[in-house]
């Protein structure tokens, strides 16, 4: 009935191929995941914004093809444009970088390793960029459930892909040898702590009070870890129970540190900072577990459940004995292959992080297909309104119902409802109105009809001035028609034009009567035709039982098919 324009849909390969990370300063956990990826043949590429990764770490294996330093954005959001990523990987502190790349035309990942807005120092940017970073990504990751359910309330996150992912180790970061333990050697305890450390009082990383505490206990304490200069030589001056080890790449760190005795998972927690502290799980943990480690936790509510769970340390108590307890959990056996037999090793989930973008691509473009129909469909209405508009074919839109090649195929329509008791119709696709205006002439009124063209509304309703407020302007797809009380559902010329058809009739309400018609003939806008009454049965009888098929002649080679059907 209607002159159509075909909409070719794109199919989505949701493959993963390439990714390009996004971070700062490049953390041990982004290089993991990139790493782990790119064993599996993904092609990894770099943008950091303030030091390389070789600026961060000693002598570490980089699995990165392309490495570029944030400069020129407006370059950079041109080359992510044109490129052939398949996921943007953002990860956080800072959350804005995550804002920044959501503008590219690429579905993006934030990571989000700390949720800073359970500090209590924010700024207001800050709490917006986090905000943003959450709810505009196509997909999450969080480093514990915790951190992931507060998340999901706390920022409203529905119908996204999210993925939860502790911060495993590589498992060429296993040791390949294990040291003796230095307390074998002197008979003293000796413990490690490995990760950030700062000089500046109520920071989380403060840990001097902790330390010279052990240090008081006559235990050893090992740090293994960027640190101000000035202040870690002002801190080991104060105790010869502390030594600073220096810095070392990740793999010959884990070595080194099965001489040691304890694991230190500690920081320093105030009343500010302490419900921030409560989501932490950082990198160490499996570093220690690597290395053969028990480990000391600080009492936080993370570490207490993992520590119950799991068995591998303890929560030290600042109240009690300090060596009493240190020697307490040096006495947990650490079993060496501990990470490959929980699998808790990169390795072990790297198809699920692929998977999961896998999930985050296919929902970006996904929803990038769907506004982009409905701005074909704007489109193409727009161009029906100019076909109505100057009549169609011949003037045809403008004529009688009794003047058009339809006439057979609705009267035999029309006669079938008038058969039916109390009939309720919708007419999907009811154009200028003529079948309407047929009906209308039968005595048929409980009608209602919808089109997404405006013109087409328009004439419908001057056509049926009396009946002027059954017609409504509306989407078949989305349109909720369906929901309203009818027993015959009429659709002509529709089902031809659409690539979705199936779906279309899937919408009508079981046991509803329904009557369609189709071509046999390729026209424009027509995605399919039908070369027999034998088709039209096998393309639809999963979804409808026809009981009849009508042939109507509109020449010597064209015809139309009217089927009677009721929904299954």
């Amino acid at each position: 009935m209607k002159e159509e324009f075909e909409v070719h849909k794109k199919q989505i390969d949701n493959s993963i191929r390439k990714i390009l990370f996004i971070q700062s300063v490049p953390c041990i956990r982004t290089i993991k995941v990139a790493k782990a990826l790119s064993v599996k043949g993904v092609v990894v590429d770099l943008i950091y914004f303030a030091l390389h990764p070789t600026q961060v770490y000693k002598d570490i294996d980089l699995p990165f093809k392309n490495i570029y330093q944030l400069k020129n954005i407006t370059q950079l959001i041109d080359h992510i444009n044109n490129s052939d990523y398949d996921v943007l990987y953002s990860s956080n502190e800072p959350d804005y970088l995550t804002v920044l790349f959501s503008t590219t035309n690429k579905p993006i990942i934030h990571d989000t390793h700390d949720m800073m807005s359970l500090r209590s120092d924010l700024t207001i940017e800050q709490v917006v960029f986090e905000y943003l970073a959450n709810v505009k990504s196509t997909g999450n990751i969080y480093v514990n459930p915790l951190i992931r359910d507060i998340a999901v309330a706390r920022f409203n996150l529905k119908d996204k892909p999210i993925l939860n992912l502790h911060s495993f180790i590589e498992q060429e970061q296993l040791p390949d040898k294990i040291y003796e333990k230095s307390s074998k050697k002197d008979g003293d305890l000796h413990c490690v702590f490995e990760g950030g450390l700062l000089g500046t009082p109520g920071h989380h990383r403060y840990l001097e009070p902790i330390f010279l505490m052990l240090a008081q206990n006559h235990i050893h304490v090992h740090l293994h870890c960027q640190v101000n200069p000035d202040y870690i030589k002002e801190l080991v001056d104060k105790s010869s129970y502390i030594h600073y080890e220096g810095l070392t790449s990740p793999k010959n760190l884990i070595t080194e540190m099965t001489k040691y005795d304890v694991g230190l998972a500690i920081f320093n927690m105030t009343e500010k900072n302490k419900t921030f502290l409560d989501t932490a799980f950082p990198n160490k943990i499996w570093d220690y577990l690597a290395a053969g480690l028990p480990i000391l936790f600080s009492d936080l509510l993370s570490f207490r459940a993992f520590a119950a769970q799991s068995k591998v340390g303890k929560v030290l108590n600042l109240n009690e004995d300090i060596r009493k307890q240190v020697e307490e959990i040096s006495r947990i056996k650490i079993d060496q292959d501990i990470l490959k037999k929980k699998k808790w090793l990169m390795n072990d989930v790297v198809q699920d992080i692929i998977s999961f973008m896998e999930a985050v691509k296919s929902t970006y473009y996904n929803s990038q297909n769907i506004a982009s129909n409905e701005k074909i469909n704007l489109l193409e209405s727009k161009l029906y309104d100019d076909i109505y508009k100057n009549g169609g074919y011949g003037g045809a839109y403008f004529k009688h119902y009794s003047e058009t090649l339809y006439i057979d195929i609705w009267y035999k329509a029309a006669s079938i409802i008038k058969r039916i008791s109390n009939p309720m119709i919708i007419d999907i696709g009811c154009g200028p109105g003529q079948f309407a205006n047929l009906l209308f002439d039968f005595g048929i009124i409980n009608y209602k009809g919808i089109d997404y063209s405006a013109e087409a509304i328009k004439l419908a309703k001057l056509r049926n001035d009396k009946y002027n407020e059954r017609f409504y302007l509306d989407n078949a797809y989305t349109s909720n028609i369906y929901e309203e009380e009818y027993n015959i559902v009429t659709l002509f010329e529709v089902l031809e034009h659409v690539e979705e058809d199936i779906t279309l009739l899937n919408k009508i309400k079981k046991d509803s009567i329904v009557l369609f018609s189709v071509p046999n003939y390729l026209s424009r806008g027509h995605v399919r035709c039908f070369h027999s009454k034998e088709e039209i049965y096998e393309r639809y009888k999963q979804t409808v039982e026809i009981n009849e098929i009508y042939e109507s002649q509109l020449n010597e080679v064209n015809k139309l098919y009217l089927a009677v059907s009721v929904k299954l």
